[in-house]
């Protein structure tokens, strides 16, 4: 590896050659340009044109091995002709990349009423008929996932072809991310009028008939398709258009999707993505550093990965990104080392004390935007809210003390992450069992954790819950000790109904952090058994001491669990 030194920019080449290619084909689709412009979009072009070049410029495809489809190019048929001529320009071996940029709907929104499947979101093309014609015209005129989509990469994947597809939509108007701020950016859901449509001209609804595909049958059906999409089933992904560029910037200036813009973060190596620093970087960690970037932005959205880990039997997360073995090149700023950055906090309280004791808290930056976390005031009680404003915790009527000590736990949550992240030398995955929520539980729900290592290690399961209080998941018995095999999915608690954890208040954001020690760390030992560990106690110190050590090598995954309410 060669490093070559310009001011404060190190550049990293790793090796570049064309065998570390495969055969590729790109079908690049997007739509900002609808019938109504009430709908129009201002980010899918730009990220058609940025994507096609980045393709071009660090991935191997050239100008004849991509498609694409921009605005009224991408009508209902011309993408269905598109999608059909892959198999013909491919052959077994070959890497196959479908990217859709705009509009989705899905059966999901109680509002919208039309007839999709279960677990089938559907793109609008550019000619959908959006206040006009009957619902089944409609409904034929949408790109519908296990109608249109399914057969195709069926075959694709049947004949050999490796596919990449990625979706920056979403399909559901049901968001519950951000329920304490409002929404500045518009997102990629379309909302179909089929109820109430007296001045839209439409015909009266009539029955659309469609294949009803039961909840529980619902296997992934490819050994070769990797699918992520810009959002989970509850939340709305944003499109970041020219008037919003101040506050929220994007790689190149331009227009984009939040989700599009972070991807092309990663793809042109602006973003770190090779985490275990091997030289080549997988769909896990594709996926985790494009959820990074959106996190760090506060965005309100966690892009979602199929298959889910349950069901990735030929482990296609640790497939190379496109089928190339190594990362072009990297950019990585070189900056001293000054530690973690402050928290930015932003106060929405009048409470001049408050006020001041936050302002002589140490690594804390008060803001009056983009923060981490979020102070609000209402009557005598406290919200913590993160950034992209889901409830952390509540406090009823705090004293001053007991609020600030609430904040030095965010604070110190924080730094434990940016330390873990820094040494962390290997791939680990943590998620929820049933991943197609994203983030979110609601009261009365079963839930577990999934979690997958590249390396044989023994696990620590943490978790901060709303309170701020810290709880060992894992290990607490004699047996948990053992080594859990490399590539291994295992479920935490258990994978069976009776052995999964209830959803129950108190509500707001549990924090869980899996580290995953290659050899038994002594301390692990001594936690056996512990549940709740207080501050200042000799578990928490313990469990404190083990995070900051770098005696152990390790894997780390971290999520934010947000719960609620029915």
């Amino acid at each position: 590896m060669k490093k070559l030194i310009n001011k404060a920019l190190v550049i990293i080449f790793l090796a570049i050659s064309t065998s570390a290619y495969a055969a590729t084909q790109a079908l690049l689709i997007g739509v900002g340009q609808y019938q109504d412009p009430r709908f129009n979009l201002g980010g899918p072009k730009n990220d058609v044109l940025a994507l096609e070049q980045v393709l071009i410029d660090k991935w191997g495809f050239t100008k004849n091995t991509v498609t694409k489809l921009i605005d009224a190019q991408a009508s209902h048929d011309e993408i269905l002709k598109a999608l059909k001529a892959l198999k013909g320009k491919t052959q077994s071996g070959d890497q196959v990349y479908i990217y859709f940029s705009g509009h989705g709907t899905s059966r999901l929104d109680r509002e919208m009423h039309m007839p999709l499947p279960y677990s089938s979101g559907a793109f609008i093309p550019a000619d959908f008929p959006i206040t006009y014609g009957t619902t089944k015209e409609r409904y034929a005129k949408l790109i519908v996932g296990r109608r249109d989509l399914r057969p195709i990469l069926k075959e694709l994947d049947d004949s050999g072809r490796s596919v990449l597809v990625v979706y920056d939509s979403c399909y559901s108007g049901n968001a519950v991310r951000g329920l304490f701020g409002k929404d500045e950016l518009p997102s990629r859901y379309m909302r179909i009028p089929t109820k109430n449509m007296s001045g839209y001209g439409l015909d009266d609804d009539e029955a659309v008939e469609f294949e009803i595909v039961p909840k529980g049958d619902d296997r992934y059906p490819y050994k070769n398709v990797y699918f992520i999409s810009a959002a989970s089933d509850a939340e709305k992904a944003a499109d970041i258009p020219e008037r919003w560029l101040k506050r929220y910037p994007t790689f190149d200036g331009k227009a984009h999707g939040a989700f599009t813009n972070a991807l092309l973060g990663v793809l042109t190596g602006k973003v770190k993505s090779d985490f275990n620093n091997d030289g080549e970087v997988v769909y896990a960690e594709l996926s985790r550093a494009v959820r990074g970037v959106l996190k760090a932005g506060n965005f309100k959205q966690h892009p979602q990965t199929l298959p889910q880990m349950k069901d990735d039997m030929t482990l296609l997360a640790m497939r190379s990104v496109l089928g190339v073995n190594k990362q072009l090149q990297q950019e990585v700023t070189n900056k001293p080392v000054s530690g973690p950055a402050p928290m930015r906090v932003l106060l929405d309280s009048n409470d001049k004390v408050l006020l001041d004791r936050l302002s002589k808290v140490s690594k804390l930056q008060l803001v009056t935007e983009r923060a981490d976390l979020v102070i609000r005031q209402q009557g005598r009680d406290f919200l913590l809210l993160s950034g992209s404003f889901d409830l952390i915790g509540k406090l009823r009527n705090p004293e001053i003390k007991t609020l600030i000590g609430r904040v030095q736990q965010e604070l110190w949550k924080k730094e434990i992450n940016t330390a873990l992240t820094a040494h962390a030398s290997f791939n680990m995955e943590l998620s929820l069992s049933e991943s197609n929520k994203g983030l979110v539980a609601k009261e009365g729900e079963l839930i577990a954790f999934t979690l997958r290592s590249e390396r044989a290690v023994y696990l620590l399961l943490l978790d901060i819950d709303s309170n701020g209080q810290l709880n060992i998941l894992y290990p607490y018995t004699k047996s948990e000790l053992a080594s859990i095999a490399a590539n291994k999915v295992v479920f935490i608690p258990g994978e069976l109904p009776g052995q999964k954890i209830k959803v129950q208040a108190p509500f707001g954001t549990d924090h869980l952090i899996a580290i995953g020690f290659t050899q038994l760390p002594e301390a692990l030992t001594k936690l056996l058994g512990a549940s709740i560990l207080l501050e200042g106690s000799e578990h928490f110190n313990l469990v404190d001491a083990l995070l900051k050590s770098k005696q152990y090598a390790y894997g780390f995954s971290e999520f934010d669990l947000i719960t609620l309410p029915k």
